[in-house]
Parts: structure tokens; C-alpha cells; sequence
């Protein structure tokens, strides 16, 4: 059985705003979230994080240790 990996992105910007996403299929109930998705084979997490971001919000980040 193969375990799913992934990565999250907690965005915040200088107003201290939390960035959120709307997620669900259209026949699902959607929910907000904080852009995430699952890792690709030879990318590492930090890498998905970045690409998830991207791709769900269209904003380049940068990671942070704050």
C-alpha cells in the first residue's frame, strides 16, 4: 500500500491576513483550506509547497522558518 505525502502552505501576508482556499469538487461540499495538494515523485516537500501555492493561487511564494 502506498502512503500518501503532501505539503501545505500557511500564506500570510504584512496584515497578517491568512490565505485561504476554496476546495471541493463540484459535487462535493466545499470548504476552505490552505493551499495543499500531494508531493510528485521526485520533487521534495519543500518544493510541493511551492508548487501546490502556485498552482491553487497563482502566487510565487517563498519559505520561511517564522
Amino acid at each position: 500500500m502506498n502512503m500518501w505525502v503532501g505539503a501545505a502552505g500557511v500564506c500570510v501576508n504584512s496584515d497578517r491576513q491568512l490565505l485561504m482556499v476554496l476546495q471541493g469538487k463540484p459535487e462535493e461540499e466545499k470548504r476552505w483550506s490552505v493551499p495543499s495538494g500531494g508531493k510528485e515523485q521526485e520533487e521534495t516537500l519543500e518544493d510541493c509547497c511551492i508548487r501546490e501555492v502556485y498552482e491553487e493561487t497563482g502566487y510565487h511564494v517563498k519559505l520561511s522558518k517564522k
